[in-house]
């Protein structure tokens, strides 16, 4: 990260009148509904990989076995 860099985000800092001060500690059931969503997302990060690996590995042995078939005909 170089000077440029910092200087141009404090900048944009300054532009949105955001803050550098540490935020507000969150309530209970913000804190509840954040662990929910990040729940959410990392099961459905691991329902797209299974579901991947199982495509991945299906299409592995299918063609696995067309070779095979192949194997059989010469």
């Amino acid at each position: 990260v170089t000077m440029e860099d910092l200087k141009t985000l404090l900048d944009a800092l300054a532009d949105r009148d955001i803050s550098l001060k540490r935020p507000e500690l969150k309530t209970q059931r913000e804190m509840g509904r954040d662990a929910k969503l990040a729940k959410v997302i990392i099961s459905n990060q691991e329902d797209w990989w299974s579901r991947g690996y199982d495509r991945g590995y299906k299409a592995g042995r299918d063609g696995e076995i067309a070779w095979r078939e192949m194997q059989k005909d010469d």
